[in-house]
């Protein structure tokens, strides 16, 4: 089993890198990832790479405990620790990884991140995840597996 990797969270917000000499494509928490969304190790500043080994701390911890079956992904981890101070400590829903059905979460847990990061209340995993398909662009609906439905001709 390789060691886990921190990636980016196309579903929470994130920023793209434009000009001449760029080092990296994307930037999430302060944090460089090159165009395929992977952490730019190298590119870490020193007061960010605390961030990073508690990152990998967390990762690390959960593919331990989870499923062969449920690949783990930078900010998957619903659960949090009394000494998390990230901003968004509470929004650890990675809607990507869900869509892609790499990921797995309680269903409140789902609608209530919906809810607070959309402020949007859907009723069914369908209408969530063809809103963020369709209207949010998180991912392509090749993508998605047929079982969440957004999948259109």
């Amino acid at each position: 089993m390789s060691a886990p990797t921190v990636k980016l969270d196309r579903s929470r917000a994130y920023a793209t890198v434009h000009g001449e000499g760029i080092t990296h494509f994307f930037e999430q928490d302060g944090l460089p990832f090159d165009h395929q969304g992977n952490l730019v190790d190298k590119l870490v500043s020193k007061d960010k790479r605390p961030l990073v080994e508690k990152k990998l701390k967390r990762l690390a911890k959960l593919a331990g405990n989870a499923p062969a079956e449920e690949p783990v992904e930078a900010g998957s981890d619903t659960t949090t620790d009394d000494d998390d101070d990230d901003a968004n400590a509470g929004s650890e829903i990675n809607f990507e990884g869900w869509l892609k059905d790499k990921v797995r979460y309680e269903q409140h847990a789902i609608f209530k991140e919906a809810k607070k990061r959309y402020s949007k209340v859907f009723s069914n995993y369908r209408d969530l995840a063809e809103f963020l398909v369709f209207e949010e662009n998180v991912c392509g609906p090749e993508d998605v597996p047929t079982k969440l439905g957004p999948k259109q001709s």
